[in-house]
């Protein structure tokens, strides 16, 4: 099961994910002063290829002045980010499941049962990405808030 969902993550969003990290990662490692940033981008690239089954524990004994200096300067940016671009992805991926409902529906109805099942599934598909894949994000953000101390434990 966790290989079904790991090969749906990352058909959906993953490959999105992995992409955009592993650029701002690279693009951090590039400028000497922000290396721990990059690094800390490119691990959440690699966590976002294949995040059920891995765990994110936060060691409160460990926490340090470099997370707070990481949140001010590029966590708090990069968690927010990282749910904006969760949520577009959702909402286009619902509207286009949507849309082959619709045009499903229309074959064989009238308008206003297609627009209606159209309404209906849209709704549908969101709440099934978000209920699904929400909790893999959140994974993600939870690292980008506080990455010093973090371990990431593939079960």
């Amino acid at each position: 099961m966790r290989f079904v969902m790991n090969l749906l993550w990352f058909l959906l969003f993953g490959w999105i994910f992995f992409l955009f990290f592993m650029v701002i990662g690279i693009a951090f490692c590039i400028s000497i002063i922000c290396a721990h940033s990059g690094i800390r981008c490119i691990r959440v690239a690699f966590l976002a290829i294949r995040p059920f089954g891995c765990t994110v524990d936060i060691d409160i004994s460990s926490f340090s002045v470099m997370n707070v200096v990481w949140m001010l300067i590029s966590g708090i940016g990069l968690a927010a980010l990282t749910a904006y671009v969760f949520f577009v992805i959702c909402v286009v991926r619902s509207y286009l499941g949507s849309v082959v409902v619709l045009v499903i529906a229309l074959i064989g109805s009238t308008a206003e049962a297609a627009l209606t099942s159209l309404v209906i599934s849209n709704y549908v598909l969101m709440g099934i990405f978000f209920l699904l894949f929400g909790g893999q994000c959140w994974k993600m953000m939870k690292y980008f808030l506080a990455p010093f101390g973090v371990e990431i434990d593939r079960d």
